[in-house]
């Protein structure tokens, strides 16, 4: 299909994308729709020609009935959510298992016949969500189908009588169904910064695929100063600013921003390219706000030639949700969950044309994170507390990080209302070792997830918890405490490369030095992490800016033990401290807190 239409507007001036959405019973054979991206003076022309196709379409043949051209402007998204009598089973909830791609193409195809003799008012039929029913007996199916033309009330009317209760979708009986009106904008309010893999594997089509699902996704959020604010990094072996999040505060002007982005090529470094970003972009002197929910989208179509670990990691010890896209076939899976943190925010697709299937759940996703409450839960587990643990890339820690994503994952399957529960990192305390997670929840659904992890006993996945249990705090307790140490410590220049084993060593005890002293109140503290270094004063000495972010109301407490902690003349691990200072107030946390 994608052979023929390139064939048929392979001279045509003004068409910036001609792209297949998908498949649908209709006019005695099979309708195929198409988006089309067109410039405003090729717009007749490129519509004529549609219009007039007849006979070839390349090797295919068109039929008698020809192709209908509807303005996208048209474009109306009902949203149905359906009982089904179907057990549910948690594979309902994995977009690549077979389950749920027969549960999808059942529904698809039961919308779609409906339509076929009028295929020109659906554009698509899928599934947003699936969740456990009201019996042992049902499942719960959202379901989003965006109509085409000015027949809105008609349509709709046709959806609400095909999903009726007493009807049957396609083999699957419908208990009840409720149909909402059509989807508003998301009414969050986020900095969502978006980190896009330019490189030579992607390819320069489906990059242009990428941008268009891009631009599709800012139609589904509310894109304004006090709202959702969008910015957008490519990255191949360096990563490029395509736009901050306080550029644009209106859609058209980012949607034209998207559309002027430069497909760069080259190789992957996905790390490098987290770090950039959770540095730069989510920089309050760059638009990102103090007192807002902050989200990464990462998409990549491989596996990236450096660590993506410890930056994901860092990004988390941020305060930021991540969530990971991966495209292609050319996946590590290993790679993608490190940077996901969670199964529930982790997408995948076997390819970019594949985009499509993403414009539902993906919007959901973020609007879900996006107006979801943020708590953070230090968990006691029974295991021993070693320095290795606060390497991500460590064997020791990589396995204990699966086991809590694991544990989360088993505690929480059949949870409603939780958005992401991503591992933050480890830390000394409780006599074992202390994980830090952070949750998006729902306002509905706070109180429940709340007094879940407060009585978690005995186990947590194959983790036992110890007698403490776990902590939760809310996350708008979080204060960033921002201190730069002038260390006895010769500079050299991989210090600064976040790579290095250098940058490790360093990291990890300053880390452990801070996280020690706060070993028996863990739950004061979310994360310890080096924001930059740089050359001492002297030969012999490293100045080192720490970002230490801290929970809870005693911040003047809290505060002081830092400060102690860091004084001139102690040591932090096997590191004397010539002086400290404080710095710039923070470009990440929502408050600071200056020492």
């Amino acid at each position: 299909m994608v052979l023929q239409l390139t064939t048929t507007f392979t001279s045509s001036p003004g068409i910036a994308a001609v792209q297949p959405i998908g498949f649908a019973p209709g006019c005695g054979g099979v309708v195929s729709t198409v988006q089309c991206a067109v410039a405003p003076f090729a717009l007749a022309t490129v519509s004529d020609t549609f219009q007039n196709l007849q006979g070839t379409l390349g090797a295919l043949t068109v039929g008698p009935a020809g192709a209908t051209v509807v303005s996208a402007a048209t474009r109306t998204t009902v949203i149905v959510t359906v009982e089904l009598t179907l057990p549910y089973t948690v594979d309902l909830q994995d977009t690549s298992s077979q389950a749920y791609t027969n549960l999808s193409v059942t529904i698809e195809n039961a919308v779609l016949q409906v339509f076929a003799a009028n295929p020109a008012d659906i554009q698509s039929v899928s599934i947003t969500s699936v969740a456990p029913g009201a019996t042992a007996t049902s499942t719960s199916v959202t379901v989003s189908v965006v109509t085409l033309g000015a027949n809105v009330v008609a349509t709709t009317q046709i959806i609400v009588n095909t999903t009726a209760a007493g009807v049957q979708l396609g083999n699957l009986p419908v208990v009840s169904s409720t149909v909402g009106d059509t989807t508003p904008p998301c009414r969050a309010v986020a900095d969502i910064v978006f980190i896009v893999d330019g490189t030579g594997s992607v390819g320069l089509d489906n990059f242009e695929r990428m941008k268009t699902f891009i631009r599709q996704l800012f139609a589904y959020l509310e894109i304004g100063e006090n709202a959702v604010r969008v910015s957008i990094v490519q990255y191949a072996a360096q990563a490029r600013t395509e736009f901050f999040l306080d550029q644009y505060y209106d859609l058209q002007e980012a949607q034209d921003a998207v559309d002027g982005i430069d497909y760069m090529s080259g190789y992957t470094l996905t790390g490098k390219a987290i770090d950039f970003a959770t540095n730069l972009h989510f920089d309050l002197r760059k638009g990102a706000r103090a007192d807002v929910t902050k989200i990464a989208v990462v998409i990549t179509d491989g596996r990236s030639y450096d660590d993506v670990n410890r930056p994901a990691r860092r990004m988390r010890q941020a305060g930021i949700v991540t969530i990971a896209v991966g495209v292609g076939n050319n996946l590590d899976r290993d790679q993608l969950t490190a940077i996901a943190g969670d199964p529930k925010t982790l997408l995948s697709l076997d390819g970019f044309d594949r985009l499509q299937d993403l414009t539902t759940s993906l919007p959901t996703m973020l609007c879900d994170v996006g107006t979801s409450q943020q708590i953070v839960v230090s968990i006691c587990i029974t295991t021993t507390y070693g320095t290795d643990l606060l390497n991500a890339n460590s064997s020791d820690s990589t396995a204990l990080f699966q086991q809590v994503v694991q544990g989360l994952t088993t505690t929480f399957t059949s949870s409603p209302g939780i958005a992401a529960v991503q591992p933050i990192g480890f830390a000394p305390g409780c006599g074992g070792v202390v994980s830090t997670v952070q949750c998006a929840v729902a306002p509905f659904a706070l109180a429940t997830v709340s007094d879940t992890f407060q009585n978690l006993q005995g186990a947590l996945g194959a983790l036992t918890v110890g007698p403490a249990g776990a902590t939760v705090v809310s996350a708008a307790t979080r204060t960033t405490v921002i201190v730069t140490v002038e260390l006895t410590l010769s500079y050299t220049v991989d210090l600064q490369d976040t790579s290095s084993q250098a940058y490790t060593n360093l990291s990890v005890t300053i880390e452990n030095a801070v996280l020690q002293v706060f070993a028996a109140n863990p739950a004061d503290i979310q994360s310890v992490s080096i924001t930059s270094v740089a050359p001492g004063a002297t030969a012999t000495s490293t100045s080192v800016t720490v970002s230490v972010v801290t929970l809870g109301a005693n911040v003047d407490v809290t505060t002081q033990i830092i400060v102690n902690t860091t004084a001139a003349g102690v040591q932090l691990g096997n590191l004397p401290v010539v002086s400290s200072t404080v710095g710039d107030t923070t470009v990440l946390a929502p408050r600071v807190h200056a020492m």
